[in-house]
């Protein structure tokens, strides 16, 4: 069992470019903690250096309560599971899972106790005598996971281990990567892009940008309450509805105008987030995620809802709901942030097409008995007491 702490951790390349800016966070033992963010954000750089991999520019890089700056990977108690499964071709499953503890010139009687007890932990018993060339994608995957844990290190280290496979055997692997590091209690840090892959793994969930860490938290507080519109957009499939908009307080609440279009915000609702009043005739962005919209023909009566008119442009028919995609008059809530997640996304074109256009994209998601029909203009309701603001110029969220 360990702890892990990185304390204000930076990594600078020669050329100047920040690899990691500043990075503090620790991990208790057994924690399982993601380190999620686009391309480039330095989510590998960080776990690299924890390896020992990457030299640490400055900050304190501690395991448990020792500063490990200096010491060589092979004496920091870490085991590290690769994108590439890093197993040798020309072994079998079984040499392969001996393989780190023979060279630690362990007794052969004791190795083979902890292959078979490895083996048994990931349901290998009956592929120790194949080669990898002989075994599927996610045996090979479960064979890496298999060297590391016979090490019984103090920590895990896993750099997208599930990239290589396909959407199935991902959300195969991922439970059973999650069963398994809970089976053995042992601290781990696990790398990914796939935001759903982090949200439905990590304990907690660290969200980098750029280099610098924009969020740390459980799952759901990063879902219900992320800091910044670039959390709010990265974190949840589909992103968060954002529009650009202007409110204006009243003594009963205030009007948020957008497009052609207003929701009423009752004093129930701006009591939830105070700092509102500071932007009052102001612009800002607004989110709203697609459980939060509703089909106005089927819902019940909320003092909370209000209504806005969308224009039905394609419906994804899921079994067990419907994505209805729509098209809004209003300015999409576009900013630096918003583009860099589209990039990332592929989605870049759909966002700039709704740039200065007034016609801006949001997604709902209905239940399957919804009738609602493409090309067809509707009512959607908005539940506003779930509603999100941010600040349009610095992107922080408008909460207290």
């Amino acid at each position: 069992m360990a702890t892990v702490e990185l304390e204000h951790i930076s990594k600078i390349y020669p050329n100047g470019t920040a690899g990691v800016t500043d990075l503090s966070f620790s991990m208790q033992e057994g924690e399982f903690l993601v380190l999620v963010g686009p391309s480039g954000c330095g989510k590998t750089t960080a776990l690299r250096m924890v390896a020992g991999l990457e030299e640490i520019t400055s900050g304190s890089l501690r395991i448990n309560n020792k500063e490990v700056n200096n010491v060589a990977p092979k004496d920091r108690d870490i085991a590290m599971v690769f994108q590439s499964y890093a197993l040798y071709p020309h072994m079998k499953v079984r040499d392969n899972l001996a393989f780190p503890l023979k060279l630690q010139k362990m007794p052969k009687e004791e190795i083979e106790k902890k292959v078979a007890r490895a083996a048994s932990i990931l349901g290998l018993e009956e592929i120790l005598d194949r080669k990898p060339s002989q075994l599927s994608g996610g045996q090979r995957q479960r064979v890496a996971m298999g060297r590391a844990i016979v090490r019984e290190p103090a920590v895990f280290l896993m750099d997208e281990p599930l990239s290589n496979l396909d959407a199935k055997l991902r959300v195969q692997m991922r439970s059973e990567i999650s069963k398994i590091q809970r089976q053995l209690g042992v601290a781990t840090l696990y790398v990914t892009h796939d935001q759903v892959e982090a949200m439905t793994m990590g304990d907690r969930v660290a969200v980098l940008k750029n280099s610098f860490l924009q969020q740390i938290d459980s799952p759901q507080r990063l879902y219900d309450h992320p800091n910044n519109l670039f959390v709010a957009a990265f974190i949840g499939s589909p992103s968060m509805n954002l529009f650009e908009g202007e409110i204006e307080f009243n003594s009963t609440g205030a009007n948020l105008n957008f497009g052609n279009q207003t929701i009423y915000l009752d004093n129930k609702v701006t009591s939830l987030h105070p700092s509102l009043r500071s932007f009052n005739q102001r612009r800002i962005v607004f989110g709203i995620r697609p459980e939060d919209l509703y089909d106005a023909s089927l819902a019940n009566q909320n003092p909370n809802f209000q209504s806005i008119k969308a224009k039905v442009s394609l419906i994804e028919a899921l079994g067990s709901e419907k994505l209805i995609h729509f098209t809004i008059n209003a300015n999409a809530g576009i900013t630096d942030d918003i583009k860099q997640i589209a990039e990332e996304k592929g989605a870049m074109d759909s966002l700039l097409g709704s740039q200065g256009n007034s016609q801006a994209e949001g997604v709902a998601r209905f239940p399957p008995r919804s009738a609602v029909k493409r090309d067809e203009l509707i009512e959607i309701l908005v539940d506003t007491t779930n509603m999100h603001f941010f600040d349009i110029d610095t992107g922080f969220s408008i909460w207290e």
